[in-house]
């Protein structure tokens, strides 16, 4: 069975309606994130990414039609217009501001798994206790 991808989207309860119009209308689907959006999906409930879906051959047209009721302007299959780079914001300047939520970002995820292996680690030293 060949999968095509059926939307791209970078908004959360965009994705939920997605899911919901194709479970209704009983059409399988398998539903990607990038990256580590998928463990912070599962960590934080929460992906910060974009989300693919895909569907097989068989639906693909069936599922295009269906989520074609949602307003075209609420998906976000491109990068949204504040983080987008012009050609000119190649410069120091401009990266500096996408900085900061970047590490804070990045110590979330590794204070995540940091916490997962402490549970981790306590739970088998209380399995030989």
């Amino acid at each position: 069975m060949e999968e095509k991808e059926l939307i791209c989207c970078n908004d959360e309860v965009l994705s939920l309606q997605i899911c919901s119009i194709l479970e209704q209308n009983n059409i399988p689907y398998v539903k990607r994130d990038e990256g580590a959006n998928a463990y912070l999906r599962v960590s934080m409930g929460k992906s910060f990414g974009p989300t693919h879906f895909f569907v097989s051959n068989e639906y693909f047209e069936k599922a295009k039609e269906l989520i074609a009721v949602l307003d075209e302007e609420d998906f976000s299959n491109t990068i949204p217009d504040e983080l987008k780079e012009s050609p000119n914001d190649n410069n120091e300047e401009s990266m500096k501001k996408y900085e900061i939520p970047r590490k804070i970002i990045g110590y979330m995820t590794l204070g995540l798994f940091v916490i997962f292996l402490v549970v981790l680690v306590v739970q088998v030293v209380m399995q030989f206790l």
